[in-house]
């Protein structure tokens, strides 16, 4: 380890940075005689940086600040000139205690070293562990941590078999540092443009998702924080997480200034901050994002070089150079996350000319079979579109994954295709390969969970879906509707009434569905009446559709009978098929 610590020491970083390799040197050298338990802030400052024994490292900050120096440096070294070396000496964020590592990334020091949290990082985790134990909660009591199912690594065209290769499909919580990325400040002066600003904030998120032990705060929670509202450092409080990342835009007709801030919650010091000036051009559309998003891994990534060097070309994935294309699939964004700001024949039209001008860009085309196969779902549109959506929806999702191999949102799509086919082995297969490629996505989780559940899986789809809610604690409201079904399929009425309760009333047919069903299975004349008036308002002709709306859901035999026995008791006449 001595050679290695040599070799850092004599590369260009360091080299020109004689007070970092004596930093560098005196914590690997102390570490190494067993003195580890020692290397806390004061003791670095009198024995490297020559403070006086009155040195109080509460209000002269130079060991934080280097330290921080440091660990760029080595993560410096280790994309360049380290980049194959056998062995890594990393300084983890929170700790000043060297933690050594293989190339294969096996620990060589002691339990205390290898831990990335350790000394006077304690404090700092304490809001992490409570908003862990708090999510924990969410988690159904009792069932195991690693789920049964085991799918197919092969080619999803063979029959999937449980002795075939398997899938992770953990949902155990990420258990590292956490972070909360606001939607940037629109400083443009036209509200129009605030999509923008909320959008680069979910693409950052996204990207952070990748990463299994980063806890990343969904989207859905952070944008009701718009950027300036309130103070970040209480916003991370609240929130229980590390980091916070802020940023504004100023966005004119040939040109872009963003301006990001990444802040320690603890300390409420900006340990990183940048800004990017951009004309806004075919060429650029998407510079600023790029920027960002590697200064983000290389600022917060647990394990600075392997996870940057594996995933930084995986984050990046396939864009596209067309400033029009880009917007339409931020817009398609908002529509899917927060059920959308234009009506869907809009953002429909929208996609479709995206993939014209640029039908490479994978993920306009998986946001494009999102829509289609929502419209197919829904039905709301049946007199504009002369072609089948569902059709449609498989085709945009085969060709999004032809586009980007790896783009995990046309994966998510494809297995929703086939859900909707009535193929659930290629549903689970296709479901499962979207989750392996991006674990903490919520949307994917939340999507997968809802359709297992409502294919008869109940507690697979369960569990998967109550993870979802504590990644995201300001999800969808719909995503207590697979809980409510799954109650409600086993007998346990009052249940599944409180977990209807839990939505804001609306006039949506799944939720008025749901509502009237319980209410008469439990009796409750007036609520059922109510919701029953609602459905009948809502589409005169329903009672004769609804055997098809839980056929393209895929509920199950058993499932469809209760459903419906439940609504005619609720007083909905449904004929027989």
């Amino acid at each position: 380890m001595r050679a290695q610590l040599d070799k850092i020491l004599a590369s260009a970083d360091f080299t020109a940075s004689p007070q970092l390799a004596r930093f560098l040197r005196f914590v690997v050298e102390e570490t190494l005689a067993g003195r580890d338990a020692a290397l806390k802030a004061y003791t670095i400052g009198v024995q490297v940086f020559n403070r006086a024994e009155s040195f109080d490292p509460q209000t002269d900050s130079i060991v934080r600040v280097e330290g921080s120096r440091l660990r760029r440096k080595l993560n410096q070294y280790y994309l360049s000139e380290g980049r194959d070396e056998p062995l890594r000496i990393d300084l983890p964020k929170g700790s000043y205690v060297p933690r050594f590592e293989r190339g294969s990334g096996e620990r060589t020091t002691d339990k205390r070293a290898s831990q990335g949290f350790d000394g006077d990082s304690r404090r700092r985790t304490r809001g992490w562990r409570r908003y862990a134990l708090a999510s924990a909660a969410l988690i159904v009591v009792g069932v195991g941590l690693f789920l049964g199912w085991r799918f197919t690594a092969q080619s999803p065209t063979a029959p999937v078999t449980e002795s075939q290769g398997p899938v992770d499909m953990s949902v155990t919580m990420p258990n590292g540092p956490s972070i909360a990325v606001l939607p940037f400040k629109n400083l443009s002066g036209d509200k129009n443009q605030d999509y923008f600003g909320v959008g680069l904030a979910e693409q950052i998120i996204a990207n952070l998702t990748r990463f299994r032990n980063l806890f990343v705060i969904a989207a859905d929670t952070t944008v009701k924080y718009a950027a300036g509202s309130s103070d970040p450092e209480d916003i991370g409080a609240k929130l229980g997480v590390h980091y916070v990342l802020e940023g504004s835009i100023q966005r004119q007709p040939n040109e872009i200034r963003v301006t990001a801030a990444l802040i320690n919650v603890e300390t409420g010091r900006v340990i990183w901050s940048d800004d990017f000036d951009r004309q806004l051009n075919i060429d650029n559309v998407l510079e600023l994002q790029d920027d960002i998003t590697e200064k983000i891994v290389i600022a917060i990534a647990p394990s600075y070089g392997a996870i940057y060097r594996h995933t930084l070309d995986y984050i990046r994935g396939r864009e596209t150079d067309s400033l029009f294309a880009y917007d339409c699939v931020l817009q398609a964004m908002a529509y899917s996350v927060r059920s959308g700001s234009k009506p869907l024949p809009e953002i429909i039209d929208c996609l479709e000319k995206s993939v014209e001008t640029d039908p490479h860009y994978s993920k306009a085309w998986a946001f494009l079979s999102i829509i289609y196969l929502h419209e197919y779902l829904v039905g709301y549109n049946p007199e504009i579109y002369s072609f089948d959506p569902q059709q449609r929806g498989f085709d945009a999702a085969l060709r999004a994954i032809d586009e980007d191999p790896q783009n995990a949102l046309g994966y998510s799509a494809l297995a929703s295709a086939y859900f909707f086919r009535q193929n659930l082995d290629l549903f689970r297969w296709y479901g499962a390969k979207a989750i392996n490629l991006n674990p903490n996505d919520v949307a994917i989780l939340a999507n997968f969970g809802a359709k297992t559940a409502m294919a008869g899986e109940w507690d697979l789809g369960v569990q998967i879906i109550r993870k979802a809610m504590a990644l995201n604690p300001s999800h969808p409201d719909w995503y207590f509707l697979p809980i409510a079904l799954y109650y409600y399929a086993k007998g346990e009425y009052r249940l599944a009434d409180a977990e209807i309760m839990k939505i804001r009333p609306k006039k949506d047919l799944l939720y008025l569905m749901f509502t009237a069903m319980i209410a008469g299975q439990r009796g409750n004349k007036e609520v059922a009446k109510n919701a029953v008036t609602a459905i009948e308002t809502f589409d005169p002709d329903y009672v004769k559709k609804v055997r098809e709306t839980m056929h393209r859901r895929n509920f199950r035999g058993p499932v469809v009978k209760h459903v419906i026995e439940g609504l005619r008791k609720a007083g909905l006449d449904i004929p027989e098929p």
